[in-house]
């Protein structure tokens, strides 16, 4: 419960490395490693989105778990918008070569886990990765999925701000 509190402060920008040092300094476990990757990576500033697209993109000596952990906290559902925009070039320059770089369990976590926000950009930024020949396939069927994913968001968005009809 310690952690779900920690994380989520630090998403909502209330917390910094201060809170989730204590508690890690607490919780020595991989638990405790991966809760505090993840609300590190969840800090709602471009210095945390940063160092996350980092901790994610760049090989280390992280476990899966963490990875995955990392990726989450960069993707929080309550991110602003406008710090993570930047990532949506960065993901199209550099997802084919890292799925190539990287293992079969951690290439998949990160093509899901960064795909780019809801917006019709995301949706242009799909279509030009998955145009290319050079794809691998199950980088093309990720790209597909989370675009198709992507495309019923918006959808759903659009649905959302049309005015109810009275019956």
């Amino acid at each position: 419960m310690r952690w779900a509190v920690a994380a989520r402060r630090a998403a909502l920008g209330g917390t910094g490395e201060g809170l989730i040092d204590r508690e890690l300094a607490g919780d020595r476990t991989s638990k405790g490693a991966q809760s505090a990757a993840r609300a590190r990576a969840a800090i709602p500033t471009s210095v945390a989105k940063e160092a996350a697209w980092r901790a994610a993109t760049e090989p280390g000596g992280r476990s899966t778990p963490v990875l995955e952990a990392v990726v989450a906290g960069f993707a929080d559902e309550t991110c602003p918008t406008d710090l993570l925009t930047p990532y949506r070039s960065r993901y199209a320059e550099q997802i084919v070569d890292t799925w190539a770089d990287r293992s079969p369990a951690e290439a998949p976590v990160l093509a899901r886990g960064l795909f780019p926000e809801v917006a019709g950009s995301t949706v242009s930024m799909a279509d030009g990765l998955l145009a290319r020949s050079d794809l691998p396939a199950g980088l093309r069927r990720i790209l597909a999925e989370r675009r198709a994913d992507t495309v019923l968001a918006l959808q759903c968005q659009e649905r959302s701000r049309r005015p109810v009809a009275e019956s």
